[in-house]
């Protein structure tokens, strides 16, 4: 099952903020496995100008396993830009 929790704030005309939580739990049958993932995501995006945005965001996610060599903790920096036409 998956829990999730999203919040969004406009800061300001041109610039947005998202946050997000997610809970994961799985269980594997042909193993035995048991997993628990936990994630959390800050974002901001920028209007550019007409339909170009920009956008950074900082992403973590942890595994916790019942097999050890199944666990990680992950750090993500995401710089993009997107254009529209």
């Amino acid at each position: 099952y998956r829990t999730t929790v999203t919040w969004t704030r406009a800061l300001t005309p041109d610039i947005g903020l998202r946050t997000s939580a997610t809970y994961d739990r799985s269980q594997f049958d042909e193993d035995g496995r048991e997993d628990d993932t936990y994630r959390a995501n800050l974002g901001l995006n920028y209007r550019l100008g007409g339909s170009a945005n920009a956008s950074l965001s900082y992403g973590f996610q942890a595994r916790d396993s019942s097999d050890s060599a199944d666990e990680f903790y992950e750090n993500t920096l995401t710089l993009g830009i997107a254009i529209t036409f």
